[in-house]
């Protein structure tokens, strides 16, 4: 229906809220909705009202991920962008060579993220500069995940080459992949 809407816990509609263009999937918490339509970042409170909406860029599937008063989100113009969270200002934009339609996981300082130019990436949080890549072989879509291997702390990712990904949290360096077959 081109938006999001509000539902209780017994399923009654509080609010819906429209917009146009493909929808990502929502960021919520007590205070706010937070979500892409088209090319546009928006911010709802959870009563209704708009906070705020942005021109950024074309949004499709990687949802807004949240670490203090920045998100994270993924878009099809082959970018990573930090947005304030209180007013929807664009803090950087982390350059791939392909979509980031996958979710971010930020920790200790850095994002991780996957592109469509299949390599997985680690960016300082507060500036998107570039720590390390590390190179699959299709694309990257799914949200890295942390871990340990080998005694070593890791990222997981899985890629459209059918492998999951063990990736050294500090070098990028390929740990290990392990097929899974779909």
């Amino acid at each position: 229906n081109k938006g999001v809407v509000s539902l209780d816990k017994e399923g009654n509609r509080l609010f819906v809220f429209s917009a146009d263009g493909t929808l990502t999937p929502p960021y919520v918490d007590n205070q706010r909705i937070l979500f892409g339509a088209g090319s546009e970042l928006i911010s709802v409170k959870t009563s209704g009202g708009l906070n705020w909406r942005k021109d950024i860029a074309k949004f499709w599937r990687s949802k807004p991920v949240v670490d203090g008063n920045t998100i994270y989100v993924g878009s099809t113009d082959n970018g990573l962008y930090a947005v304030s969270l209180s007013d929807g200002e664009k803090e950087w934009r982390a350059e791939t060579n392909g979509w980031v339609i996958g979710n971010a996981f930020v920790d200790s300082g850095l994002v991780y993220f996957g592109s469509n130019d299949g390599h997985i990436y680690a960016v300082n949080k507060a500036t998107g500069q570039l720590l390390w890549k590390a190179r699959t072989a299709q694309a990257v879509q799914s949200t890295p995940t942390p871990g340990t291997m080998g005694g070593k702390d890791a990222i997981f990712a899985g890629s459209t080459d059918n492998n999951l990904y063990a990736i050294d949290r500090n070098t990028g360096q390929v740990l290990s992949k392990f097929l899974a077959q779909d």
